[in-house]
């Protein structure tokens, strides 16, 4: 682990395949207590998200969103507890997933009722207003002057050291 400014490595090395572990992580105080943790994966990371949420006794939220293709994920944990996941991709309406209970802010439904319908579409903006339901900004105008930077081919394995590094530090993660 070291600290400096963000890594343009992270950013450099995105791993494509969705079962790959992060082997860059950058982790940055940046708002209203939430702290953000940057990887280069584009991995749903369950078993990571439930373990922190669980052991810190806070929430976790992991976003992901590929604007190309158009896939949007959402995943939150509170207390070990998955309180919400939707990932949809706008090829493929049929097959989203929407598990959880709804959050009161959010739209009747994920998907457009027809062509025409956009107020109903689950995309990048919904995911920038779920945040801002949560008091924190997706898109941060100030990055932090450093981060805590994590490169490990085998990352996984040493998380709980570093989830016990911040553990009294910091009560909210967020994963994106």
């Amino acid at each position: 682990m070291t600290q400096g400014p963000y890594p343009k490595e992270l950013d450099e090395n995105i791993l494509l395949d969705d079962n790959a572990n992060p082997t860059y992580i950058a982790i940055g105080n940046v708002q209203n207590g939430w702290t953000t943790v940057q990887i280069n994966s584009f991995k749903k990371l369950h078993n990571w998200t439930e373990k922190i949420s669980k052991e810190l006794d806070t929430a976790v939220i992991q976003i992901m969103g590929q604007t190309v293709s158009d896939v949007y994920y959402f995943l939150m944990y509170d207390k070990g507890t998955m309180r919400r996941e939707i990932e949809i991709y706008h090829g493929d309406f049929d097959n989203l997933t929407d598990k959880g209970d709804k959050f009161s802010f959010e739209k009747s439904s994920l998907v457009p009722a027809n062509e025409e319908d956009y107020k109903n579409l689950f995309d990048r903006d919904t995911l920038e207003q779920y945040c801002k339901e949560f008091a924190f900004d997706l898109f941060y105008d100030e990055p932090p002057e450093y981060y805590y930077i994590l490169r490990n081919q085998k990352l996984g394995k040493t998380l709980n050291e570093y989830a016990t590094l911040f553990k009294k530090t910091r009560p909210w993660w967020k994963f994106w």
